[in-house]
């Protein structure tokens, strides 16, 4: 298993191939599958990372939760244009990105957040720093979510936007499913609520699997519709809602959203080296750092703001202090205070982070 690395020297380009072409008239494109075809993702070489600072958590942050989407794409993708595609989420909610996980771990690539409005020069400068002109950068959800105008702006740069927007959020995971071909797994999340699909990202890009969005309780129409296209695939709930709504999918069900968590790292992450920690009160800083968890194979544990522990939280820490070598924790001191890191470090015997 690879462990997420230090910033290293510039490295030559990653030749890959782009995805999509724009259009004749210069629109942005949107994703879809070809009638009759099977829309095939091919999954790249992964870009080799040294191993670094094993032995310790360490907090990536930024001033706000776009700079800490940056923060965390430098500190995963090192090399100038070491990635092969970049996705776009909105940074103000989490309606369309949840399924965005398991699609930049499958280009290998950062899952970068934006202002609705237009590309910060912070989040255009690390675009251009990890990926070369021509490659595809994805864009989740529609106008509203992200406008027309970041998309002009990507293709004013030489690179391929291409919209990935269904009529609502369900019908926007489907066409990222789409996009990513015929997945083995499926993992079904609330889609009304961030916490369950938080820790079912890293856990879905592992299996190259896709993650799928309940209406809360109920079954969501376009995820009945393709949940019966394919029979054959493992399906997860992750979540007491998702369970409720799929009661025919293995449940992964802890009593909250911490426990939760801890219950998908059990079940799905064997002795992990790495793990990847973030609040589970607020969705940003484990969205764009559970894409990167994704690519490393660590699992996403949600943590409250501040102390004391869940104690499930506590006893998976005690259970894995001898094999996990070190740890990422996402956000800031507001996101995650500096007595969480501190006990986090302590559990699973690591030098803690300076904050």
């Amino acid at each position: 298993m690879r462990v997420l690395g230090a910033v290293a020297a510039t490295l030559s380009a990653l030749a890959s191939l782009a995805i999509g072409v724009p259009s004749s008239s210069g629109s942005v494109l949107t994703a879809a599958r070809p009638s009759g075809t099977a829309a095939v993702a091919t999954t790249p070489s992964p870009t080799p990372r040294p191993t670094t600072g094993q032995g310790t958590l360490t907090r990536v942050a930024g001033a706000d939760r776009i700079a800490t989407s940056v923060r965390i794409s430098q500190i995963g993708f090192p090399n100038k244009l070491s990635a092969t595609a970049v996705v776009l989420a909105r940074a103000d909610d989490f309606a369309d990105e949840l399924a965005g996980g398991p699609l930049a771990a499958r280009f290998q690539g950062p899952l970068l957040l934006t202002p609705t409005a237009g590309l910060t020069d912070t989040v255009r400068a690390e675009i251009q720093r990890v990926l070369a002109v021509g490659h595809t950068v994805y864009l989740l959800g529609g106008t509203d979510a992200i406008s027309a105008t970041v998309g002009t702006d990507l293709q004013t740069l030489g690179y391929t936007p291409v919209r990935v927007d269904g009529v609502d959020r369900y019908d926007t995971a489907v066409k990222i499913a789409n996009i990513l071909g015929d997945p083995p797994t499926l993992f079904e999340v609330d889609g009304t609520n961030f916490p369950d699909g938080l820790s079912a990202g890293p856990a879905a890009a592992l299996s190259h699997g896709v993650i799928l969005l309940t209406a809360g309780r109920i079954q969501a129409p376009e995820t009945a519709q393709y949940l019966a296209t394919h029979p054959t695939d493992v399906r997860y709930a992750i979540g007491g809602p998702a369970a409720a709504a799929d009661p025919t999918a293995q449940p992964l069900v802890g009593a909250d959203r911490y426990a939760t968590s801890i219950v998908v790292a059990n079940q799905l992450f064997a002795s992990p080296s790495i793990v990847a920690i973030a609040s589970g009160v607020a969705f940003p800083d484990a969205l764009s750092g559970g894409a990167l968890a994704g690519i490393d194979g660590a699992p996403m544990l949600l943590v409250p703001s501040d102390v004391p522990l869940p104690a499930s939280m506590q006893s998976y820490f005690d259970r894995y202090s001898n094999t996990v070598l070190s740890a990422w924790l996402f956000g800031g001191t507001a996101a995650v205070s500096t007595p969480v890191a501190k006990a986090i470090a302590q559990a699973l015997v690591l030098v803690p982070s300076a904050s």
